[in-house]
């Protein structure tokens, strides 16, 4: 179904671009909930797999509806991860490594 949605989103942007509709696919990567946090999976997951607060994808999902230069990225797929520590709109938050 990935792959489905990475190709839908292209089509999907280029039929209602004309109405001024954008399309992205936002992959947020793993985000680490209250509810993970609950279950202990944040100690689990500590030091060997990267997760991102929910305010990554968040902060992405605000610039890409409101950033007037995000129209360049529409009908593609986005790393919420990688563009929030490129663009820095969550502060503290970077990439490992």
């Amino acid at each position: 179904s990935k792959g489905a949605f990475d190709r839908m989103v292209g089509v999907v942007h280029a039929e209602f671009r004309p109405r001024g509709i954008r399309a992205y696919n936002l992959d947020p990567g793993l985000v680490m909930t209250e509810a993970m946090k609950i279950r202990g999976m944040e100690a689990l997951f500590a030091g060997r797999i990267f997760w991102a607060p929910p305010e990554v994808p968040g902060a992405v999902m605000g610039w890409l509806a409101s950033a007037p230069e995000a129209v360049d990225l529409a009908g593609t797929r986005i790393d919420a991860q990688a563009l929030c520590a490129q663009l820095k709109l969550v502060p503290g938050f970077e990439l490992p490594g």
